[in-house]
């Protein structure tokens, strides 16, 4: 991961489960996911990324039954949501596996 990328930073901060460091990359993140959104929504599958974006569109727009158009001001951001909620619990299942003794160690103390 290239350390010297502000992003690629916080992401080893929510990797490492550093306290609001999950909170501080949605703050980042989704601004600029959204800008990736509309420019899918707009421009159609260019790229892989704009494909997971474009199927991340139609999941939200599948559980809103109807109550979210396509072209909703809100949409955007819901599914900028959902993206940065994927993209923390990836980071922090990778963390998790690169240190699982630190994963269960607040267990550890609880079961002795």
């Amino acid at each position: 991961m290239n350390t010297q990328n502000p992003y690629s930073q916080l992401a080893v901060r929510v990797q490492r489960g550093e306290p609001g460091a999950a909170r501080r990359y949605r703050e980042k993140m989704k601004p600029e996911l959204e800008c990736m959104v509309r420019l899918a929504l707009d421009e159609g599958p260019v790229s892989n990324w704009d494909q997971k974006i474009l199927a991340e569109v139609d999941r939200v727009l599948t559980r809103n039954r109807g109550f979210l158009a396509r072209d909703s001001e809100n949409l955007p951001g819901m599914v900028a949501e959902r993206l940065c909620d994927r993209m923390i619990d990836r980071l922090q299942a990778e963390g998790r596996a690169r240190q699982p003794a630190a994963a269960f160690a607040a267990r550890e103390t609880v079961l002795c």
